[in-house]
């Protein structure tokens, strides 16, 4: 028998299939169904359906019915297949399956649809077949084709076929913007040969916009990657056993490059050959330029003429954007020794970013070299070779740097003052995890920009080591937020903080032996928030917190108990210098 939880679904249906026979639009999206009654195919009339965000496990085959339903949506469903007979919804135009991740396979005769100009998923499963799109060709926005299922037979015999990709007929589906190829956690070194095979044939219309690649196991990507010249957006993740990458530094349109989790690769460019002089210029230079690196970098014109955004994430073996001629046969003599000084010579002759304006590289231990960034405004370096940040700020002058990132690189040991002189524009600064960094530079008195500063986790770094490294703080003149945090060498604010009149918030935590607040803190009478975490020496708090004025929250957390005693509400010795404090939690 039906549980109760149907019948009331049942029932609420049953109303509104005799109230409402006529009806156009139903939406049931987030109410919480578990089931659709199949008395919904007397809603002949019904041109648009919504079930997202709900608990189905199946839809009814009567849905097939609805033969004037032109748009179904079934975002967030938990629904494993789509109804057998979905091909008599002759009608549909929209069919929104986003975020359908049990979803493992396509009824048979899907292709029948040919009036979908939505389809934002197709699965590649055990009854569907890439040809089912052949017909599809007025399909727009996004599609995103997911090998959901085993691509080869257990006999090991290849079930899909190069030619299968071709019928898919991508190339003919002009008005596609959006295209999502994903060969999911079944994608391995062992079938990365078809797969090959598979996205050669999935070439789509030059006209395609946007170009989604996930849990390709090939060692090669499709050429035609190459010839996508109105492509805007590139993201290539988990492709795990590619080693090789497709030319697209000639793309003419192309703003945002996103490669992530691509074990094998090395080098961006992996063409080292000899080419022949270019003509014009000092020959010395070019000779040793083309004998270096490929002779496909040297138009300057022609590299990424309009990519603003750029990541490279969670690449483990990326050494650098090009192989040199030098690198390759260090490789392969096993040499650690390189010249550093020729590298940088020739990468600053090399071609730079002309139009990049947004910059991370994340979790690239090996990076020690990239095409320089000369217009970026937001620069990241995370967990990548020191040699990189240092190879950047030696030949680059950032003056358009507005928000730079320093995280997680070991062998950072000091940041030379020339790196900072021209960050005239530097709005915000974070370092944090460089162990080995031991001073800051002396050019931080020239960010006279800057308006939040952030330190987290230094072992080596002494900020209070005498007046030198305090004083560098001076030029900060419009800083208005600092966070200190996980510096254990701190014992008292640098003395150059006492000029900055401009600092809104202060925050200090994890600075285990920082035993004393200066009574010139009373100078900050800007500040509008100080946390003071984790101190476990910090014993009282100076006359000066008098003096702010402005003051209108004061945190103390994970201090010592002294410190809250002393600053208890009418008892503490401290309460009446934090009395006139709006909110106080300690």
């Amino acid at each position: 028998m039906p549980n109760a939880k149907y019948r009331q679904e049942k029932s609420v249906f049953e109303r509104v299939v005799c109230t409402f026979k006529r009806l156009r639009v139903l939406d049931m999206s987030s109410s919480g169904m578990h089931t659709v009654p199949s008395g919904i195919s007397e809603l002949r009339h019904l041109r648009y359906l919504d079930l997202s965000f709900n608990y189905l496990s199946c839809l009814p085959n009567s849905i097939t019915k609805l033969q004037n339903l032109q748009t179904l949506k079934l975002t967030y469903s938990n629904f494993k297949e789509l109804p057998r007979d979905a091909r008599n919804l002759v009608s549909l135009r929209h069919l929104d399956l986003d975020n359908c991740n049990d979803l493992t396979d396509m009824p048979r005769g899907f292709g029948q649809l040919t009036s979908l100009r939505t389809l934002t998923r197709f699965i590649v499963g055990t009854c569907s077949t890439l040809s089912e799109l052949k017909d599809l060709n007025n399909l727009r926005g996004q599609l995103e084709i997911d090998f959901q299922l085993e691509i080869g037979l257990p006999e090991g015999q290849p079930r899909r076929t190069s030619k299968e990709a071709e019928e898919a007929n991508l190339k003919g589906k002009e008005y596609l913007q959006s295209l999502i190829l994903g060969f999911g956690c079944y994608s391995d070194n062992k079938k990365g040969g078809l797969e090959e095979l598979l996205l050669e044939g999935l070439r789509p219309h030059e006209t395609l916009k946007k170009l989604f690649i996930k849990g390709y196991g090939g060692v090669r990507l499709p050429t035609w990657m190459s010839f996508l010249r109105n492509l805007v957006e590139m993201k290539l993740y988990y492709c795990n056993g590619c080693k090789h990458l497709p030319k697209i530094e000639q793309l003419p349109f192309l703003r945002t490059l996103h490669l992530e989790s691509l074990d094998s690769i090395e080098y961006i460019d992996d063409n080292y050959s000899c080419s022949t002089s270019t003509g014009g210029g000092n020959e010395d230079e070019e000779s040793l330029i083309s004998s270096s690196f490929p002779s496909s970098s040297l138009s300057t014109t022609t590299f990424f003429p309009s990519l603003k955004y750029l990541q490279l994430e969670k690449m483990y073996n990326l050494k650098g954007w090009w192989r040199s001629k030098v690198a390759a046969e260090e490789d392969e003599q096993e040499q650690s020794t390189v010249n550093i000084n020729q590298e940088e010579q020739q990468l600053s002759l090399l071609p730079s970013f002309p139009c990049l304006v947004e910059s991370q590289m994340k979790r690239c231990p090996k990076l020690a070299s990239m095409p320089l960034q000369p217009v970026v405004v937001k620069l990241q370096f995370w967990q990548v070779n020191e040699k990189v940040v240092r190879q950047q700020f030696s030949l680059v002058t950032f003056s358009n740097l507005e928000d730079l990132k320093i995280c997680d690189i070991e062998d950072l040991v000091n940041l030379p003052e020339e790196a900072f002189q021209h960050l005239t524009s530097l709005r915000k600064l974070k370092i944090c995890n460089c162990h080995s960094l031991t001073s800051l530079s002396r050019g931080m008195r020239h960010l006279t920009a800057l308006h939040s500063l952030e330190f987290y986790h230094f072992q080596e770094l002494d900020l209070s080591d005498g007046d030198d490294n305090g004083m560098h703080f001076q030029g900060l003149t419009n800083l208005t937020s600092l966070h200190i945090q996980g510096i254990p060498k701190l014992e008292s604010l640098p003395a150059g903080l006492q000029h900055i009149a401009t600092l809104q918030s202060l925050s200090i935590s994890e600075c285990y032996n920082l035993k004393s607040l200066p009574e010139w803190i009373g100078n900050h009478t800007s500040l509008q928030h100080l946390s003071i975490y984790m101190s476990d020496k910090l014993t009282s708090l100076p006359e000066g917190m008098r003096r702010l004025t402005a003051l209108q929250q004061l945190k103390i957390e994970f201090c010592s108990t002294e410190l809250y005693h002393r600053c208890q509400k009418e008892t503490g010795e401290d309460w009446p210098k934090i009395a006139h404090i709006p909110n106080v939690d300690i």
